[in-house]
């Protein structure tokens, strides 16, 4: 998928997980990180010595594209962010694992328990193809616009309820 399909997976999975905003955010950034193995990738030509070096160790679609890689990145996530962002390993295994679930949808698919080397796929769309950019990419944009409008009547409900009560 293209990243920009997976940030918006990545935010919807992770304002879903949290019902927060800022974690949502977190975890669109951290949606992109399976692919940080791949120099062609969108956060892999940002740091393009880590992608060639996670290439030649792992290639593409292996170590990064799995639960261990979700729950390596997740607990470091956790480790390096945890005091100042407590929402950082949810955040980053939700958006990690979104963009798993996504890329499950292309073809290629993914090794989910690697090192087991079977790949799980539901052969429905292959990156950058028009389905991807007319079909799901504003289906995530609704789902993403829906969570906002839902996270917006919930917190007029409150303030409502609130003042009611008082």
């Amino acid at each position: 998928m293209l990243y920009r399909t997976h940030l918006l997976g990545g935010f919807a999975a992770g304002y879903l997980a949290t019902g927060s905003v800022a974690c949502g955010t977190a975890s669109a950034v951290f949606s992109l990180l399976p692919d940080i193995e791949s120099p062609k990738s969108f956060i892999g030509r940002r740091l393009l010595p880590v992608s060639v070096a996670g290439k030649l160790v792992f290639g593409h679609r292996q170590a990064f594209h799995s639960l261990i890689g979700a729950f390596l990145f997740a607990a470091a996530a956790h480790l390096f962010f945890g005091p100042h962002f407590s929402g950082a390993g949810v955040s980053c295994f939700a958006g990690y694992v979104s963009h798993l679930a996504l890329d499950s949808f292309n073809p290629a698919g993914v090794p989910w328990l690697w090192p087991y080397r079977k790949r799980f796929s539901f052969p429905l769309v292959e990156t950058g193809s028009i389905a991807e950019r007319m079909v799901v990419l504003p289906g995530l944009a609704g789902i993403v616009s829906l969570l906002f409008i839902r996270g917006f009547f919930i917190s007029v409900a409150n303030l409502l309820k609130g003042a009611v009560i008082r």
